[in-house]
């Protein structure tokens, strides 16, 4: 298959990210619930959860009889349908944006939204924060080199990086330098930055700030929910009570179709009356078969208990590739200490019970018996807010990402290392961890990081480090 490929595609795959990193080309034949089977016949859970695109899990019934049933209706138009009606009611509801409009994926979304900005404002100049990523846009392949302002892949525009500035993600002090020329359209970032660092969540009033700061040099700001839109239906925007001028999402929108959306305010959306020629739309943008799929996910797709049947196969999996049983129950296996672990885990989960909200469980001391034990790794993908807690739902082990009450401090712990944050004995490896003081922990802090903790750790088998010293290389 592989010989086949090269023959006609270069590094023997239709997009180039394919390629990144894989010693071996895997080439698939089909996917369901948690994961999926290759062309050999070898099977996969899908941790990765397509960066975020499957997270309803893959052929989930509902969004796959949606599409079926638009698809005998016909796939394009170039006309609305009732769907994307639905769609953009439903997207209305949960953000605070009422004003919906269409694309192929969130890079085409964040295009737009920096367009009617520039129309909007007169002005050329956007501002992202180092190690940020929100499309293969010209704009968004802008990034620092060291101090200077530098194009991060090539083929770029040599005028592009005169376009962009570049601020610091929590540094208040370098966003008002870059908003004072005046210049600034659009000042576009992620609630929690994701992707290229990992993790780095937002630190207390920052939101607030940022928004004062936009306001009182008449710029726009911008919200890219593509990856933590996952947290709650409202996405982060709606946990932190953010009030955007335009917010983007994609990948997971319309469960794994192509598809972006962008909502903006309604005096911005007088911008986008087609009387007004803002440089937006595209032949497949909304789409029926996308807006049904979209439609689906959104109305009965991702239904928590419909989600856990579709993904259970996952868990089950993971549990047995640690010695469970044949219905992935946890075999009791021995810490270094030689206590059974699963005495362990059970001693410190009687409180636990059904609904109980994370941030009303009781802190648990540290148990440093579990240090440098692999954790369990939960549900592969899930499409709803996940309620990260000491142990998962049944009590059956750590999650490999974990935040933790430490000493009065939210702290994250990960495999290697205890529960304080440094390094384990055994490993040698270094700590990693973003620990913050109690009184000062945002709302829905610790349910963010849960979410987004264990999708990178499960994607790349290494901790989240939202650490800036750890560098920004893409």
């Amino acid at each position: 298959m592989v010989a086949r490929a090269r023959e006609h595609m270069p590094n023997g795959t239709p997009m180039a990210w394919m390629a990144y990193d894989d010693d071996q080309l895997v080439y698939i034949d089909h996917g369901q619930g948690p994961g999926f089977t290759d062309v050999d016949g070898f099977g996969y859970l899908d941790f990765n959860a397509s960066d975020m695109a499957m997270f309803c899990g893959h052929a989930n019934p509902t969004i796959v009889a949606a599409v079926q049933a638009q698809a005998a209706r016909s796939t394009q138009f170039l006309l609305p349908t009732e769907a994307s009606v639905a769609v953009a009611e439903e997207l209305a509801r949960r953000y605070p944006v009422g004003q919906w409009q269409f694309t192929l994926s969130a890079t085409q979304a964040n295009t737009e939204a920096i367009r009617l900005a520039r129309a909007a404002t007169g002005r050329e100049v956007i501002v992202l924060f180092q190690g940020h990523y929100h499309g293969h846009f010209e704009e968004g392949l802008v990034d620092l080199d060291g101090e200077q302002v530098a194009a991060v892949e090539r083929g770029l525009s040599k005028g592009v990086t005169g376009r962009v500035r570049i601020a610091q993600f929590n540094d208040a002090g370098t966003v008002a330098a870059a908003l004072e020329p005046g210049d600034v359209a659009l000042v576009l970032t992620e609630p929690a930055m994701t992707n290229n660092i990992h993790l780095l969540a937002p630190e207390p009033g920052w939101h607030a700030e940022l928004r004062d700061l936009t306001r009182r040099h008449g710029t726009l700001l911008g919200l890219d929910e593509t990856h933590t839109n996952v947290v709650g239906p409202g996405g982060a925007t709606g946990m932190w009570h953010l009030d955007p001028d335009i917010l983007t999402i994609g990948k997971a929108v319309a469960g794994g179709l192509p598809m972006g959306a962008y909502g903006v305010t309604t005096e911005l959306a007088e911008h986008l009356d087609v009387a007004r020629n803002v440089a937006t739309g595209g032949t497949l943008f909304g789409n029926p078969l996308s807006a049904a799929a979209a439609q689906g996910g959104a109305d009965r797709g991702a239904g928590p208990r419909r989600l856990r049947a579709h993904l259970r196969p996952g868990r089950r999996a993971g549990r047995r590739d640690r010695g469970g049983d044949r219905r992935g129950r946890p075999a009791v296996d021995r810490d270094p200490a030689g206590a059974p672990q699963r005495a362990v885990v059970r001693a410190e989960a009687p409180h636990r019970r059904r609904g109980l909200r994370a941030d009303r469980r009781p802190a648990h001391p540290p148990d440093p018996g579990l240090a440098g034990q692999p954790r369990h790794l939960g549900s592969p993908a899930r499409c709803g807010p996940h309620r990260p807690g000491p142990r998962d739902q049944r009590g059956r082990g750590p999650l490999p990402g974990r935040i933790r009450r430490v000493a009065g401090r939210t702290a994250l712990t990960v495999p290697g290392h205890d529960d304080t944050g440094r390094a384990n004995a055994a490993t040698g490896r270094p700590a990693r961890k973003y620990p913050r003081r109690a009184a000062e922990e945002p709302a829905g802090h610790r349910k963010l990081l849960g979410q987004i903790i264990v999708r990178h750790m499960c994607a790349t088998g290494e901790p989240s480090n939202p650490s800036p010293s750890a560098g920004w290389r893409k």
